[in-house]
Order: structure tokens, then sequence, then C-alpha cells
């Protein structure tokens, strides 16, 4: 969880390094100008600052300044979340996430109790509740969800986890395994 500025920082230097880029004054701008130009990338990029952002104020919202703040980014990653069909938890995600694509394969909707650190999504992933709200995946650290990938249920999907393109989970995966197919099994343990 985002608490503090150097939390911020934190987390905006690795999703930044974590999709190839260096957080920094001079990318700010050069992130800029690409997004100007319509690059898929600084798009993105754009969404994750939003989304730290958001969650750092959420954290801080005991002064009204951080109230104020919180609304006006909430209001921006919920407008530029539309333009994108993104949506991503607040507080939900750990640090050096990775989305992969936007474009082509409908949008990315995360609705899961927590994501671990360093995890990588593709376009027209889903990851949502079976029946019931509470029944929301639980994702582990290093996981990669490939394109068109659909998570239900209250499973866990352990860490270092690659889950092939197209694959509908319903069931637990164990750490350290590739998973493909409908309904996802595991191939290979490495």
């Amino acid at each position: 969880m985002i608490q503090t500025k150097k939390d911020l920082y934190f987390y905006l230097t690795e999703d930044f390094e974590r999709n190839g880029f260096c957080y920094s004054c001079l990318y700010i701008i050069k992130r800029w100008i690409l997004d100007v130009c319509g690059s898929e990338r600084a798009k993105v990029l754009g969404y994750l600052i939003l989304l730290r952002k958001c969650e750092y104020h959420h954290n801080n919202k005991r002064l009204l300044h951080h109230k104020i703040a919180y609304f006006f980014y909430k209001v921006r990653l919920m407008r530029l979340g539309a333009k994108l069909n993104l949506r991503l938890p607040i507080n939900k995600i750990g640090y050096g996430l990775r989305i992969h694509h936007i474009a082509g394969g409908g949008g990315c909707l995360l609705y899961c109790k927590s994501m671990g650190n360093y995890c990588g999504i593709n376009s027209g992933v889903l990851v949502g509740n079976n029946k019931e709200t509470t029944d929301v995946p639980t994702i582990g650290n290093n996981v990669m969800l490939n394109t068109g990938v659909k998570v239900f249920g209250n499973i866990q999907i352990g860490d270092n986890v690659n889950i092939g393109a197209g694959s509908v989970v319903t069931k637990s995966i164990p750490s350290n395994s590739i998973a493909v197919g409908i309904p996802a099994k595991v191939i290979k343990s490495v």
C-alpha cells in the first residue's frame, strides 16, 4: 500500500522500469510527447501514474487536500480508463505491473482480492467473481495473464505462473507452473 511519497515514488519507479522506461523528469516530458502522438505505451503509463496517485491520496484521506486530490485523480482515472477500456482496482495491485497491450482484444477488467508484484496482463483479460461478490481470485507474484485469459471464482493463482492465451481459469493453480486450456490445466511445472 502506498502510504508515503517515498512509497509512491517506489511504486512508480518499479512500474516504469517494468514497462521499459526510467521514471525521471526527462521521461515525463518524453511520455507526454508520446501521449500526444498516440503511443499505446504512453497512455498505459499515464493510467498507471493516475492509479498510483489515486492510491496514495486514498490512503491519506484524513487531510482535506488529500480528499480533494483523491477526487480529482479518481475522476481522471475513471475517464482515462473508459477511454482505454481498463479497470484496475485501487490498493489491490502490487508494484511492477506491466500492461503489454490494450488494443485489439478488448480491455482489461481486474476485480481481485490482491495481485502480487511484477505481474503482467495483456488485452482481453477478465478477472472477476463467480457467483458472490466475495468469490474473487487471489493472484501471486510474477504472474503473466496472456491475451484473452478469464479468471473466475474464489481461487488462488500461485507465484511464477504463466497462463496461456484464451484460457479460462476456474480452479486454483499451483506456483511455478504453466497453465492453458478451457478450463485451464497445468501442462508444465517449472
